[in-house]
C-alpha cells in the first residue's frame, strides 16, 4: 500500500467535535475547510459574516477552550488561517475537488 499524504481536508459540521477535528488537522499542517449550515435568519442574506456566523462562532469557541485543541500555544495565529470556515452551499465545488 502506498503512503498517502493528506494536504486538504473538509470537515462537515462545526460543533464541538467538528471544530476540534478541524484544529487537529490544522495542527499537522493540513488545509482545512470547516463547513456548517447557514443560520435561518441569514438564508437570504448576501453578507458573508452573517451566513458564516455558526461556523465562525464554533471555531472561535474551540480556539478559546481549555484545554486548547491547538497543541502549541504559538500556533493559533499560524494554524487558524489554515482553517477556512464556510457554509456548505458555497463549498460544493471545493468538496467535489477533494480525493475522498
Amino acid at each position: 500500500m502506498a503512503n498517502r499524504q493528506i494536504k486538504k481536508v473538509a470537515v462537515l459540521g462545526s460543533g464541538v467535535m467538528g471544530s476540534r477535528i478541524a484544529c487537529l488537522f490544522a495542527n499537522v499542517g493540513a488545509e482545512v475547510l470547516l463547513l456548517d449550515i447557514v443560520p435561518k435568519e441569514a438564508v437570504d442574506s448576501k453578507d458573508k459574516t452573517a451566513r458564516n456566523k455558526i461556523v465562525n462562532d464554533a471555531l472561535a469557541f474551540a480556539l478559546k477552550s481549555n484545554p486548547s485543541p491547538i497543541y502549541d500555544k504559538r500556533l493559533p495565529s499560524a494554524s487558524a488561517p489554515a482553517i477556512s470556515p464556510t457554509t456548505s452551499r458555497r463549498s460544493r465545488t471545493v468538496i467535489g475537488s477533494l480525493k475522498w
